[in-house]
């Protein structure tokens, strides 16, 4: 399901999994069997990744236990790799915004929001 968040500013668009998948990843991050994963990284790549997370809302550490959790549920990558430049990439996310402001349904606040999904749920 995608949703869009309308602010003054700011156009967030959401896409949601089916709840039983947020249930799923909600109860996997408290399990009390954690390990530690250790990566080596270019620092540029790392100090990127970092601001673009912090961004939404994310510290690194939450990015990564996201990205894992999606290769499980994908069963791989959870997206398709790809060798197109960032202004191609700008360009394609544009279209998919201005598409979802064209048929998707807005909302004025999180609980609106929230509302609706839980609706989608039953």
């Amino acid at each position: 399901m995608a949703a869009l968040l309308k602010k003054p500013s700011v156009c967030i668009l959401l896409v949601v999994p089916p709840v039983s998948e947020l249930t799923t990843y909600a109860h996997c991050i408290h399990c009390p069997h954690m390990t530690t994963v250790n990566v080596r990284i270019e620092e540029k790549t790392k100090k990127a990744a970092s601001k673009a997370l912090r961004n939404i809302g994310l510290d690194l550490s939450a990015g990564i236990k996201i990205f894992l959790h999606q290769v499980v549920t994908e069963k791989g990558l959870p997206f398709k790799p790809t060798k197109r430049s960032p202004k191609e990439i700008r360009a394609r996310w544009d279209a998919q915004v201005a598409e979802a402001l064209r048929s998707g349904r807005g909302y004025d606040n999180v609980e609106e929001l929230i509302r609706d999904l839980e609706k989608g749920a039953k």
